[in-house]
């Protein structure tokens, strides 16, 4: 009767021990645009995302974390904010960061752009056409 007793003990504590709950990974970055400015002269951009595990951030490019830099650097399951640190970019051409955030084997990059010194940005649907000779335009 013992016998019986722990094989049934035993049962019960193997099946206990093999029935982890598996969780499907997620990230969500909110809204989803996949890439996004920082302005020349440095400063912080925020990235919303929700994860149902705890996950990490890291910046890809080795290059791009001498002026890019994450905070925090990991977190919980979750309603989440990352922040995207730049310092001001004094050259002549934009550079660019990819954010990458890991939820356990599920991955979500973000593309951050930041502009060279001196660049001209303009946003809307109006499209301007130049003759070689130039002309001048007004905004």
């Amino acid at each position: 009767m013992k016998r019986i007793a722990l094989f049934f003990a035993l049962a019960a504590v193997a099946i206990a021990c093999t029935t982890e709950e598996s969780v499907t990974p997620e990230i969500k970055v909110v809204p989803a645009e996949s890439e996004r400015l920082l302005p020349t002269e440095g400063g912080e951009l925020i990235i919303n995302f929700n994860t149902n595990v705890d996950w990490t951030a890291s910046v890809k490019e080795a290059e791009a974390k001498e002026w890019c830099s994450l905070s925090p650097a990991s977190g919980k399951p979750g309603d989440n904010t990352l922040k995207v640190i730049a310092i001001e970019n004094e050259g002549t051409e934009n550079r660019t960061a990819t954010v990458v955030i890991t939820a356990m084997e599920v991955t979500e990059e973000v593309v951050v752009t930041q502009l060279q010194k001196d660049a001209l940005v303009l946003s809307g649907n109006k499209s301007f056409e130049v003759p070689y000779q130039g002309q001048n335009l007004e905004f």
